[in-house]
This record gives structure tokens, sequence and C-alpha cells, in this order.
């Protein structure tokens, strides 16, 4: 799947570009939605979200067990960056996922 291009505007100002991402809230939740999609969001917060928002439109649930204090650390891990625990996880999965998919092709 090809990057997604998206076309952010040049700004004068911090002020002008805060008014502007602002305003644009709605687009730039398709973009990160969008780059989720492609698997092009790399970490943080917002990529964590985006990624959780983007998968649970077409996701399957499946069941698995975790050692409880592996559970115990995601829940912290996760709580520290503002996400709930399960986005956290399946965040991790996902780019688990990406870099051992890299290396086998």
């Amino acid at each position: 799947m090809a990057t997604p291009q998206f076309n952010l505007p040049v700004f004068s100002s911090e002020a002008e570009e805060a008014e502007w991402l602002d305003s644009h809230q709605d687009l730039i939740s398709e973009w990160f939605a969008t780059a989720a999609r492609a698997g092009t969001l790399k970490s943080g917060i917002a990529a964590e979200r985006a990624i959780s928002t983007a998968i649970s439109a077409d996701e399957s649930s499946v069941v698995i067990r975790i050692p409880q204090v592996d559970l115990v650390r995601a829940r912290s891990i996760a709580e520290g960056r503002g996400v709930a625990y399960q986005a956290y996880l399946r965040t991790l999965i996902h780019e688990g996922l990406e870099r051992d998919g890299s290396k086998a092709d």
C-alpha cells in the first residue's frame, strides 16, 4: 500500500498554525485514520489513538491469555500515555507484526 500524502499548509506563525489545527480537527483525525490503516504511523499517543480508531472499524474479537504481571505493566504504561490498555496492547501487536513482517520480506 502506498504511503498516504497529506498537504499541510505552510504557516507564518505558531498562532496561525494553532488556529488552523484547531479549526481542522476532523480533517486531521481523518488523516491519522488513513495513515493508521496504511500502517504508516509510528508511535506516540496520537498514533495509538488513531490506530485504535482505525482498527475498531474492521476488527475481530479474540481472547488471549496474558500473564498478570504483563497486564499490570501494560495498564500502567497505557495510563501514563493516556490511552486504554486494550488500545495500547493492540498497538504493540500491530507494531510487532509490522516489524516482523518487514524482516520476512
